[in-house]
């Protein structure tokens, strides 16, 4: 593949992105962004594949991603979530997949948030500046700011 040729496909995956971010809506209802999803996933790989669409390669496309979305099996925990969704995607359960993404993002975000609490709470350094302003107030409580920039 040229250099040109990988510059057309990223753009035509950026358009395809764009496309799909563009026609969202706040009040799809959950099989609609199921349907929605799918078929983003299906496009996709037909771009990759250069795939005409509605040509007999487009269909052969779409029955091999529906085959690894259904047969994808990662090693790795952290994609068990992914994994669950996109077979249930490929079986036909899209509602089921999107209400499993919406508790898994949700999950997410709650664990992201006890985290940022968590730290929050820790003891902080002070910094070495810290400490020589406070030591320079306690020896003059009625120290102006100009007279501990000129102190420091």
């Amino acid at each position: 593949m040229t250099e040109q040729q990988k510059k057309d496909l990223a753009t035509r995956l950026k358009e395809h992105e764009q496309l799909f971010i563009g026609a969202g809506s706040d009040v799809e209802s959950d099989e609609q962004l199921a349907v929605a999803l799918v078929q983003f996933i299906l496009e996709r790989r037909r771009i990759l594949a250069d795939a005409e669409h509605g040509a007999v390669a487009t269909a052969a496309v779409d029955r091999e991603t529906l085959k690894r979305m259904c047969e994808w099996d990662s090693d790795d925990p952290a994609l068990s979530t992914l994994e669950k969704v996109l077979r249930r995607f490929a079986t036909g359960r899209g509602v089921e997949a999107v209400e499993l993404l919406k508790r898994a993002v949700i999950a997410r975000a709650e664990a992201l948030s006890e985290e940022q609490r968590r730290r929050a709470k820790m003891p902080r350094h002070q910094h070495p500046l810290d400490l020589l302003i406070e030591r320079e107030v306690v020896r003059n409580p009625k120290i102006s700011q100009q007279e501990l920039v000129l102190a420091l």
